[in-house]
């Protein structure tokens, strides 16, 4: 039982880590996109500024904006904001989900995962392994939900970024 109690400590702990890993994942991206946004008055002063570039630093602008807007969600404390945001909750469950790995969890719900640990590594039922397994199937969801966001900021950082670059190519052009 100890041995068991262990495990699920381990495993909630390597969710933690994840977690704490796409918010810092978060975070950079969103620097990164400060860092742009700093230096663009000096691009303003140094190059001439076209209708053509004007525009295309307003879309870049409105992309950090979703990326700000995605960041602080990425922030700040859960509080059920799953039921509003359900980026990529895909809750069929196939019956080969890996136990152990936060994207396969985050489909199951407490029952459902207590009932698939009981059945599939005898895990007996207390009410410390189940506040355990009630702290996993959390943390799981916000990690999940949190490599999501994280996945949209850097496609729109990426999109950002190639549209400025191409737009300044194109105005260097004209």
């Amino acid at each position: 039982m100890q041995n068991q109690e262990l495990s699920l400590e381990t495993l909630s702990s390597n969710i933690f880590k994840k977690q704490e890993f796409a918010e810092r994942k978060n975070i950079q991206i969103f620097s990164f996109f400060t860092i742009i946004l700093i230096l663009s008055p000096f691009v303003d002063r140094t190059v001439n500024m076209t209708i053509f570039l004007k525009v295309s630093l307003t879309i870049f602008y409105s992309m950090y904006s979703i990326v700000f807007l995605l960041t602080v969600l990425s922030i700040i404390p859960r509080m059920k904001l799953e039921r509003f945001l359900k980026f990529g909750r895909d809750k069929k469950i196939c019956g080969s989900e890996n136990l152990i790995y936060f994207n396969d969890i985050a489909k199951f719900s407490f029952e459902e995962y207590k009932k698939e640990l009981i059945e599939k590594y005898k895990i007996s039922e207390t009410l410390y392994t189940n506040h355990l397994i009630s702290q996993i199937v959390t943390n799981s969801n916000i990690t999940k939900t949190k490599f999501c966001f994280a996945t949209i900021n850097t496609v729109l950082a990426c999109i950002a970024i190639i549209q400025l670059i191409i737009f300044f190519i194109i105005n260097f052009w004209m």
